[in-house]
């Protein structure tokens, strides 16, 4: 508890930037030959409050201030004990006779500001920032605090006009880090990517950072880099369970699939009752065709969470994979009945009677998917094939271009389309889709063999070290 107390008063006092060679120049009431004493008194009240040992600080305070009773230092100090206390209403008042005594004492603007944040009272804590930044404009502990308050209320952009007013010479540790976290906020994952790396290079092992990182790259639809990213946050806490899920959700997105199996598993391990862990090592599972495994992780999931649709939609689609279409078509059926609203599971019903030859059924199932959704390639390619069943060439044609406009290097969407083209007699658009198709299948095979053979361990590429 005391350990505790002290991180908490460290964390204050560190925010605020208050040092003891600061108090020493708020203290103007001593005199020259005074002031060797002072700074005595006033670095032990320092220690003491760092160490937890808050009785002790608010005695040597106390005696201070019954010698200089306007002592800013020493009054601010002694308001951080009051909230420390909960006294709130003696801190603010203490806090308001430190600023009268010295109007430009930048510590006691900014753990008031955090005190009356504390309160509920974030207007007042912004007017108070926004006067001290007026009165000290380059003070790094003020112009920090007033651009993370601006941050908690929506106002990014103005949050990093109010960093970048730090001078450089006095940045604090974490600018980089908090510009980068503003422009994410600000939806500008560029600059946010570079103000993230120049952090990383500070805090080269930082796991917030990498993670950090990953999620920019995420962001910019590179999820090779924010594969990366996290590999190398891996390596520095293997057994850290969040980090092993944040790894294999994205190794998914790279067709490791067995990377992804191998973090699950001892994320599991350390966590046992994650159901979302469950959930992501059968999903993994599933790419590495282990269905039966699968089957029973999401079997589990489903018995943790009985009304959450996801379970019943990935244990329907484990089902259908195991062509076992009955006991797949009761969890699709459950998870819309749960919600209404899941595509997919519409989407794989109709699969399901596309495999059970139930044509009509599967172009009903596919239809409303592409209602709600026109641009889901799987369900256009499924409406192709459907229709090249019904030999309803033209409409084939249609839902197979739409799948491919969405999802360009699908090879299955593109072989589909290349014959029914040549059922239409348009050579040449067949030539070209199975020309396309080859490219496409080459381009997918090459990538899962490069990516198979990326091991977990493999250090960041040069290009990519920020």
């Amino acid at each position: 508890m005391i350990l505790r107390r002290a991180q908490r008063i460290a964390l204050l006092l560190s925010l605020a930037g208050v040092l003891v060679a600061f108090f020493l120049n708020a203290s103007v009431q001593a005199g020259a030959g005074q002031t060797a004493r002072l700074s005595a008194r006033l670095k032990r009240a320092d220690s003491e409050l760092k160490a937890g040992k808050v009785e002790q600080a608010q005695e040597t305070l106390e005696k201070i201030l019954a010698e200089y009773p306007q002592d800013a230092a020493a009054l601010s100090m002694l308001a951080v004990v009051r909230m420390e206390h909960q006294r709130l209403d003696e801190a603010e008042a203490l806090f308001a006779r430190a600023l009268k005594a010295h109007p430009r004492f930048a510590p006691a603007y900014v753990d008031w500001a955090q005190l009356l944040e504390r309160r509920g009272r974030p207007d007042e804590a912004l007017a108070l920032l926004q006067k001290a930044a007026q009165l000290l404009p380059r003070d790094p502990a003020v112009l920090r605090r007033l651009a993370v308050l601006q941050a908690d209320r929506g106002n990014f952009l103005t949050a990093v006009i109010t960093l970048r007013g730090i001078p450089v010479a006095r940045r604090p540790s974490d600018y980089w880090e908090l510009l980068g976290r503003f422009f994410l906020s600000a939806n500008d994952p560029a600059q946010a990517d570079e103000s993230l790396r120049r952090a990383l290079q500070q805090k080269p092992d930082s796991i917030p950072l990498l993670r950090q990182l990953a999620g920019v790259a995420l962001k910019r639809g590179d999820s090779a880099r924010a594969w990366t990213y996290l590999a190398r946050a891996r390596r520095l806490a293997p057994n850290t369970p969040d980090l092993l899920h944040e790894f294999a959700l994205v190794s998914l997105q790279n067709n490791l699939a067995l990377e992804a199996v191998i973090a699950m598993r001892k994320a599991i391990l350390l966590e046992p009752e994650r159901p979302e862990f469950l959930l992501t090592l059968g999903e993994a599972l599933l790419h590495t065709v282990d269905y039966h495994e699968a089957l029973r992780h999401f079997e589990r999931y489903v018995s943790i969470k009985p009304d959450d649709p996801n379970g019943h939609l990935s244990l329907g689609w484990a089902f259908f994979l195991k062509k076992d279409y009955d006991r797949a078509r009761e969890h699709l059926e459950t998870c819309l009945r749960l919600d209404p609203t899941v595509v997919d599971a519409q989407y794989h019903l109709g699969m399901i009677a596309y495999e059970n030859g139930d044509m009509t059924k599967a172009e009903e199932f596919l239809l409303s998917v592409v209602e709600r959704k026109p641009n889901h390639a799987r369900a256009q390619l499924g409406l192709g094939l459907v229709y090249f069943q019904k030999r309803e060439f033209e409409k084939a044609r249609s839902a197979l271009e739409a799948s491919v406009r969405a999802q360009s290097d699908d090879p299955k969407a593109l072989y589909q389309l290349s014959r029914v083209y040549a059922r239409l007699g348009e050579t040449a658009l067949a030539r070209r889709a199975q020309e396309r198709y080859e490219d496409a299948k080459r381009r997918l095979d090459e990538k899962q063999r490069t990516r198979a053979s990326l091991p977990f361990t493999a250090p960041m590429p040069r290009q990519q070290r920020p």
